[in-house]
């Protein structure tokens, strides 16, 4: 682990010092089978209606298993920072639930008015990329990786799989030093969960902007910031029932969430402070 891990989790300990923390009142994977292709993210609900969400990155046929054996009410009662703390364990089912548990604490302090994402920001123009720009795009995401080629001279995609097509301006390698040239950077959340974002991090240290992207990428961004990241590009739940009901039946979340951004702001110049 890179030391994110805790450090996130340490963020929400802090955001919820004094305060109340909510519990954990329901599982939500849905059915295998679905009549739309099914959902790889899990959902955890809070009991006051908080929504966190996590991709599910499971890669052995054992963790599938243990996965697909959960109950709905697997988690029914626990304190929400108990199960994010797992987000720091070594055992990947704990860490998926545990970061879906620390974007549903996340979730619960936007619907408190105390986390202030930005809407309607497009990641492209945050990033200002030019024509001139070689962009890093960790994890293959067709509509991301596609736009990006129409507005950089080059994107460099790093993805396991590497049999996916290759087009004009688009290489897609499995090697992460590949990615040490590019001007920009932008890394799917879900290299928190296979513990790749520090070693990322280092690789792309001489990128202008680094940004986490995402439906997970929707978690209290103190600690992001902290280490390097200069902007979190995710979803924020804008109807916490109808994302729910949808999920369960393994269809598209549509406009049940809304995207957000959160950019990390200059510190103020001390001169002028």
């Amino acid at each position: 682990m890179s030391g994110i891990e805790r450090a996130i989790v340490h963020s929400l300990e802090q955001a919820f010092a004094g305060h109340a923390v909510p519990r954990l009142s329901e599982l939500v994977i849905p059915p295998a089978g679905s009549d739309d292709r099914r959902s790889p993210f899990t959902f955890v609900i809070l009991d006051e209606g908080s929504v966190g969400i996590s991709w599910n990155l499971l890669e052995e046929d054992q963790e599938r298993a243990r996965f697909d054996g959960l109950p709905g009410d697997h988690l029914a009662g626990r304190g929400a920072l108990e199960v994010a703390a797992g987000f720091a364990s070594d055992d990947r089912l704990e860490r998926i639930l545990g970061y879906a548990a620390c974007n549903a604490l996340s979730h619960h302090l936007y619907r408190q008015g105390r986390l202030e994402p930005e809407f309607d920001v497009d990641l492209f123009d945050l990033a200002q990329l030019s024509p001139e720009d070689h962009l890093g795009i960790v994890g293959y995401s067709p509509p991301l990786v596609h736009r990006a080629a129409e507005r950089v001279a080059q994107v460099t995609v790093l993805e396991k799989r590497t049999g996916k097509r290759e087009r004009p301006r688009i290489r897609v390698t499995a090697h992460a030093q590949d990615l040490a040239p590019c001007d920009k950077l932008l890394i799917t959340s879900t290299t928190l969960l296979n513990g790749s974002f520090g070693s990322i991090m280092e690789i792309g240290a001489g990128a202008s902007f680094r940004a986490l992207y995402g439906p997970g990428a929707s978690v209290l961004p103190e600690a992001l910031f902290a280490a390097g990241v200069d902007a979190l590009a995710g979803i924020m739940v804008v109807d916490a029932p109808t994302i729910i009901a949808r999920q369960r039946a393994g269809k598209r979340w549509s406009d049940a969430k809304r995207k957000c951004v959160f950019r990390r702001r200059p510190a103020p110049d001390a001169a002028t402070a």
